[in-house]
């Protein structure tokens, strides 16, 4: 039981730069065990913000917090615009800042609060990591696809698609 206004689970990691609460920390690749200041925009390996006061910590105090989930103080950056409530948030190209995603990419979290300023600054995100792909009404079909009884393919009928159309299919089930 807490009774933080704010929570967040976190995790110690040994980063390797001098690093402060709001930071975005990344892998340094896909390669290791390695984690540093994000520093480039759509940063797939984001991890989490460095936290400022964890609720809830998952082993022993060693290097830097690094909030997993929950809401914490996130850096952001004006670079892709206004940041309003609700907005999802990836790497910013500014050393260790967010800002407004855009497009389909990795993204850290959600803005908890508006950020209308061209600079930066800092704001409540609740950090939930994952792929953000934005729909918009027009662009989504009402063709129909199947899978081939072989397995090996699907087929889409609608008029649509277009040769460079990305689709996306969820299966409930085996497809088998």
């Amino acid at each position: 039981g807490s009774n933080a206004l704010i929570g967040d689970v976190a995790e110690y990691f040994k980063v390797d730069v001098q690093n402060e609460p709001g930071d975005l920390i990344a892998m340094k690749s896909s390669d290791g065990d390695e984690y540093t200041i994000s520093d480039k925009a759509y940063n797939s390996y984001v991890i989490g913000v460095h936290s400022t006061n964890p609720t809830v910590t998952l082993n022993q105090p060693s290097g830097s917090p690094v909030c997993l989930t929950g809401r914490v103080p996130v850096k952001v950056s004006g670079e892709n615009g206004v940041i309003k409530i609700g907005d999802y948030l990836t790497s910013a190209s500014l050393k260790g800042h967010s800002m407004k995603a855009d497009k389909s990419c990795y993204i850290i979290g959600r803005a908890l609060e508006n950020f209308e300023e061209k600079g930066t600054g800092m704001i409540l995100c609740m950090v939930e990591t994952g792929w953000y792909n934005p729909s918009d009404n027009n662009n989504q079909s009402g063709g129909r696809f199947y899978i081939k009884n072989d397995n090996t393919s699907v087929i889409v009928n609608d008029a649509s698609i277009k040769a460079d159309s990305r689709i996306f299919i969820t299966l409930r089930d085996n497809a088998g």
